[in-house]
């Protein structure tokens, strides 16, 4: 609900749309952003640079290391 997503149907207005994600950050970056999601504010917001403080700072706990690369490996073949 909070971002877009073309592929996956997401068409949240909050945080940065997602659907070439994967060609704007590295495997790297994505985790970052998932397990420290203020750590850099994208620009990609449709208003500028995206808010911080929006995404929970939970993810880094509420997320096994299995659904974490998981969710990277998705994220990183949106191109």
């Amino acid at each position: 609900g909070c971002h877009t997503h073309k592929l996956a149907g997401g068409t949240g207005v909050v945080g940065p749309d997602l659907s070439h994600v994967g060609s704007r950050l590295t495997r790297e970056g994505l985790l970052t952003s998932i397990e420290d999601p203020n750590a850099e504010i994208s620009v990609h917001c449709s208003g500028g640079s995206c808010p911080a403080d929006v995404m929970p700072k939970t993810y880094r706990n509420d997320l096994s290391e299995a659904e974490k690369q998981i969710l990277v490996n998705y994220l990183s073949e949106s191109r």
